[in-house]
């Protein structure tokens, strides 16, 4: 069972709600503005070997498969040696994949590793290390 607070509600917005208590005073209580939508997008995968269906990504000079072409949504990547990621955590490791809705607002208290970069036109990237594990959150405008 929840306990009530005495008082009264004098307004309720989406930056929180005006709390008016039984002595006269006001209290705000803020609202935490969570992602409309966060959802698993694929799992990556470094290689050396070219994959059969690969695609070159120029911007990043990457090679990369379509998640979406594979029935366990994994994403092979592998890189060239001048790429911006080559001597980063994302040429070196898996990382698991978020689709976003706001990258700067989720990435927010992040141990980021590789700020908010341009994969292709209207997709944005940014990794960040997690519990020793690197994650990815990808927007797509």
């Amino acid at each position: 069972m929840t306990e009530a607070l005495p008082g009264a509600l004098l307004s309720a917005g989406r930056h929180g709600i005006l709390w008016a208590e039984c002595g006269g005073e006001l209290t705000f209580l803020p609202v935490r503005k969570e992602s409309a939508v966060r959802k698993f997008h694929h799992i990556g995968l470094v290689t050396e070997t070219p994959k059969p269906g690969e695609m070159y990504f120029e911007l990043l000079k990457v090679w990369g498969t379509s998640p979406d072409a594979d029935p366990n949504k994994v994403e092979w990547v592998r890189f060239r040696p001048d790429s911006p990621l080559a001597n980063t955590p994302v040429a070196k490791m898996p990382h698991t994949s978020w689709a976003v809705d706001d990258l700067e607002a989720e990435l927010r208290g992040k141990d980021v590793v590789v700020p908010p970069i341009t994969a292709a036109p209207g997709i944005r990237i940014a990794y960040f290390m997690m519990d020793g594990a690197l994650a990815e959150y990808l927007e797509i405008k």
